[in-house]
């Protein structure tokens, strides 16, 4: 997202008022509709990318198929989960 802080400076430039002013939390700080701007800047299949591309750049996936191996061995041997 960083590559699109222009398109988010215009997004925020071109809001109405009322949004402007709810998105405003100080001086240089705004916090707004994330899925408004992607939709409005048609970014979605780009998110899409970067989100996939860091989820299998991170431990996450194999962290998932773990936990996913350990509720299908609980669910045959008729298991509770417990938190470990």
């Amino acid at each position: 997202m960083r590559a699109n802080n222009k398109a988010i400076a215009d997004y925020l430039g071109f809001c109405p008022i009322s949004e402007y002013e709810n998105y405003r939390i100080s001086d240089s700080t705004f916090v707004f509709n994330l899925r408004g701007f992607i939709e409005a800047e048609k970014l979605g299949t780009q998110v899409l990318r970067e989100v996939n591309k860091s989820i299998f750049d991170e431990n996450i996936v194999a962290e998932v198929l773990q936990l996913e191996k350990r509720v299908n061995e609980s669910l045959k041997l008729g298991l509770s989960l417990v938190s470990v």
